[in-house]
């Protein structure tokens, strides 16, 4: 395929090939940092973006998400490009970063490898009931979130406590809501033993469990920026971006474009960076 044709075929080329996912990922963490008041760290950044990169192309290859695609040969390019960006920023990593993110990529792959023993044969994390959301979730936090606010160190007396924690709810709610999209999108696809959210509660239920995690996260956020974690600019850009989570996810539905899901909700992390970088 001639991708210079069409900006399309690069926007295709970008996600099948999981550079998007990637750098959205990276800017996830970065923004995590910035929020909590620190100066982003880029081998983090490095090592979250070649994991994803990694991580991603694996699944596409020989996990649960396996399919003939136009970019399989440059999937695999990207597989191993990504591994080799792991053992580069390998031993820059902290003690701490590196337990932490070694969770979060040995949970991303149960998710889509069968490496689970249930009943007599081998199932991913994902195909467990109950199990689909709060895996992936947890994973984006552990990677995005908690790693990323270590060189904080231990917290010490109630105060330094309560801003991690609400940090983590601003953060963590917004990613949960954009993985509750991406089942909503997968409603037609996800086997009934799932029991994924839409399973459970229909779309318009689902919905408005994912609107209660968005107003709880920006309860966390004004209560962060009223306990001066940050300044008015960080908290709009922290407001708008879960203002604009809330419009995907009231418009999200099976009816909606690959463009919607993989760009414009994947992108959504993007956001945040890209505002602090021209704030």
């Amino acid at each position: 395929m001639d991708f210079h044709k069409l900006p399309g075929n690069w926007v295709r080329f970008l996600t099948e090939t999981n550079l998007f996912i990637a750098l959205c990922a990276s800017s996830y963490g970065c923004a995590s940092q910035i929020y909590a008041g620190l100066s982003p760290d880029f081998i983090s950044a490095g090592f979250l973006f070649c994991a994803t990169l990694f991580t991603y192309n694996f699944m596409r290859i020989a996990g649960d998400f396996a399919r003939k695609g136009v970019q399989r040969n440059v999937q695999l390019v990207f597989l191993f490009l990504g591994a080799a960006g792991l053992l580069w920023f390998l031993p820059l990593l902290s003690v701490g970063q590196l337990l932490i993110f070694t969770a979060a990529g040995s949970l991303s792959l149960a998710y889509t490898l069968p490496v689970i023993p249930v009943s007599g044969s081998w199932k991913s994390l994902r195909a467990i009931p109950h199990l689909k959301l709060p895996v992936i979730v947890a994973t984006w936090i552990l990677a995005g979130v908690v790693a990323q606010l270590l060189p904080l160190g231990m917290p010490h007396g109630l105060d330094c406590w309560i801003r991690p924690l609400l940090l983590l709810i601003q953060q963590g709610g917004l990613v949960a809501v954009l993985c509750i999209c991406f089942d909503i999108r997968d409603l037609p696809l996800d086997h009934p033993t799932q029991r994924t959210l839409p399973q459970r509660f229909g779309l318009q239920g689902t919905k408005q469990i994912g609107f209660g995690i968005l107003w709880s996260a920006t309860f966390a956020t004004v209560l962060n920026y009223l306990l001066g974690t940050f300044m008015l600019p960080a908290l709009t850009i922290a407001l708008c971006t879960l203002l604009i989570a809330w419009l995907l996810l009231r418009r999200a539905n099976t009816h909606q474009p690959p463009f919607y899901f993989e760009v414009l909700t994947d992108g959504v992390l993007l956001i945040p960076l890209l505002l602090f970088l021209f704030s």
